[in-house]
């Protein structure tokens, strides 16, 4: 029961500082793919023509890689 408790935690010990971090974090994170929301679109479904018009899809691509990774943690 420990492990378990451990690697998927436990809602009872989250205190409200947690939540508010929680909470801006994710809308940081939903504010960025509001206003990015076309280009990385772009950037993930046509790299080609995403490349064409001048878009770093690299950069999008590692963004969009980074919001992920924080939303996942």
């Amino acid at each position: 029961a420990a492990l378990n408790t451990f690697v998927l935690g436990n809602a009872a010990t989250l205190m409200p500082r947690d939540m508010y971090c929680i909470i801006v974090v994710s809308l940081l994170i939903i504010a960025c793919l509001c206003a990015l929301w076309k280009e990385f679109v772009l950037a993930t479904f046509d790299t080609v023509f995403a490349r064409a018009i001048g878009y770093r899809v690299l950069l999008f691509e590692g963004l969009l890689a980074c919001l992920l990774i924080m939303l996942i943690a």
